[in-house]
């Protein structure tokens, strides 16, 4: 996963731009993460994936839920009399 020199991730947003943003915040040191034990580094790939699986979830139903309402019929109102 971690090939030395993507250390700014690709585009805004996706799970390796994540992972590099903490990796530059816990570890400013390049290579401190390859030193690094490997237990602490998958904790911390499943933890941001936890956490993009449980966003795109959100967002999808919350986007689904919105598709299938239909719009609710307008109560009549005094233009309608």
């Amino acid at each position: 996963m971690h090939d030395g020199c993507s250390y700014n991730g690709p585009e805004r947003g996706s799970r390796k731009s994540t992972i590099s943003q903490i990796k530059r915040i816990y570890a400013p040191n390049k290579y401190a993460f390859d030193t690094h034990d490997l237990k602490a580094r998958r904790v911390l790939d499943a933890s941001v994936q936890h956490i993009n699986s449980t966003l795109q979830a959100r967002f999808t139903s919350r986007m689904l839920r919105l598709q299938d309402k239909p719009m609710p019929p307008r109560p009549p109102g005094p233009r309608d009399s």
